[in-house]
């Protein structure tokens, strides 16, 4: 049998006039409002929780699956990565300390060309004084 809302009315009535205004408010306040198949027990809300944390655990497991199997070239490409930049690193080391030789035998060459246009120019000069005073 339905409880339709005029069955609530006139059960509320009945109450009322055996057991009082007050304390037929208070019994229809503690009915449910749709009978009580509608009202859920305890042990069904934790059958329903356990039941939703099984789909969330199953549906987490799929998940790490699917990332595991994308992630995987990556850590493949993570791999090639760090060895291409080590590599470039040690170039580059190669790189620096070549530079620094090439830097250091242009200076001792630099130094060598200054020193000797410098005594090139004292020697001309010096002949040129010599032939100023020898004829001057």
């Amino acid at each position: 049998m339905t409880v339709t809302e005029a069955r609530r009315i006139a059960l509320l009535e009945a109450a009322q006039h055996a057991l009082g205004r007050e304390v037929a408010i208070t019994l229809m306040e503690m009915l449910p409002p749709s009978g009580w198949g509608d009202v859920a027990t305890r042990q069904r809300v934790d059958a329903l929780e356990h039941d939703m944390r099984l789909q969330f655990d199953t549906q987490q497991a799929r998940n790490d699956a699917r990332f595991d199997v994308v992630d995987a070239p990556f850590d493949g490409v993570d791999g090639r990565f760090d060895s291409f930049a080590s590599e470039i690193h040690s170039e580059m080391r190669a790189g620096a300390a070549e530079l620094r030789a090439d830097i250091a035998e242009l200076r001792v060459s630099t130094t060598r060309w200054a020193v000797g246009t410098i005594l090139s120019v004292a020697g001309v000069g010096a002949a040129v004084v010599g032939v100023l005073m020898k004829f001057g």
